[in-house]
């Protein structure tokens, strides 16, 4: 009896290499890894320019507080030529070629002693003429205490002659430019309306006057009491007074 055949060999086949999955766990890269693998800097790019931020200091260093220091001035008392202290009132009344002065204080009180009258020069050149009583007016009312002027304007400017015109208006005018240049209040007030707001009879208005201030007869009263009526009238108003209530300081 034969043997039986001995088995055939054949070579064995390398195995078959599984296919091995990259992993977190066996060291292959991640998709994301992937993506984020090493580029150049920008700043090596071509083309690429990089602004990087400032330093800035800490606001928290120095001191929590910066003092500057201020300079205080002293408070200066006004001085008497200062239109914010100047409250008397001058009363002007222009009669034949002369200016006739009288001053109110605030609280109604007349001023006669202060100043009288002004009277232009007598010279030929009636430029020179104004520009003296111009130069005048204005050192009068440096000297007074003044912050308004109050010019009478006359009762009867019928028939006039031009020169009588002329004469009167130039003086008006040399005391609304010196107001003007000292920066004073000018105003030309009706002698009818003063005595309204003072409170007395049209008629006889000079004597009423007078014996309503007490005041005794002068030699030029005739003359300056439209002045003295004017300044009352406009002292009054400026104030919010009546002359009763001025009366009762005296």
């Amino acid at each position: 009896m034969r043997p039986p055949p001995e088995p055939v060999r054949r070579p064995s086949l390398p195995a078959t290499p599984v296919e091995r999955r990259p992993g977190p766990d066996r060291g292959f890269p991640t998709p994301f890894d992937q993506q984020t693998e090493r580029r150049p800097a920008p700043e090596a790019q071509s083309g690429v320019r990089i602004l990087r931020a400032q330093t800035v200091e800490s606001p928290t260093r120095g001191p929590a507080v910066v003092t500057t220091p201020v300079t205080s001035e002293p408070d200066i008392a006004p001085e008497e030529d200062d239109p914010s202290v100047r409250t008397d009132v001058l009363g002007v009344n222009i009669a034949d070629g002369v200016a006739y002065l009288a001053v109110v204080d605030p609280a109604g009180h007349p001023r006669v002693d202060v100043v009288h009258q002004l009277v232009p020069a007598r010279i030929d050149d009636e430029s020179a003429v104004l520009a003296d009583f111009a130069r005048q007016i204005t050192e009068t009312l440096q000297e007074l205490t003044v912050g308004s002027v109050a010019m009478a304007r006359p009762l009867r400017y019928t028939n006039w002659t031009y020169a009588s015109a002329f004469e009167r208006v130039s003086l008006e005018t040399c005391f609304m430019l010196a107001t003007h240049e000292l920066n004073l209040r000018f105003e030309s007030v009706g002698q009818h309306h003063a005595a309204n707001v003072v409170g007395l009879p049209l008629k006889g208005l000079g004597d009423a006057l007078r014996t309503k201030l007490r005041l005794d007869r002068s030699v030029d009263w005739q003359n300056r009491w439209p002045a003295l009526l004017v300044a009352l009238g406009v002292a009054l108003e400026l104030h919010g007074i009546s002359l009763s209530d001025a009366g009762r300081d005296r």
